[in-house]
């Protein structure tokens, strides 16, 4: 069985948005109360999505996006 999942968008969703690119854990804010709705909601597991150009040039990498790694 597939687990539950809750897609979500970053930036302006969990986190505040920026007009700047968000590529280090420093720059990462969440919006507040977000991360305390996402704990609450523990039955899904959720996943941040994002379509940002920084990505397309390489600027944040796959494995800097990954899990492993959080913003």
């Amino acid at each position: 069985m597939w687990p539950a999942l809750v897609l979500l968008d970053r930036d302006g969703v969990i986190n505040a948005d920026s007009p700047d690119a968000i590529l280090t854990p420093d720059q990462w804010q969440p919006l507040p109360g977000s991360l305390k709705a996402l704990a609450r909601d523990a039955a899904f597991a959720h996943v941040p999505v994002f379509d940002n150009l920084v990505t397309a040039v390489g600027a944040l990498t796959a494995p800097r996006a990954a899990v492993g790694e959080p913003l």
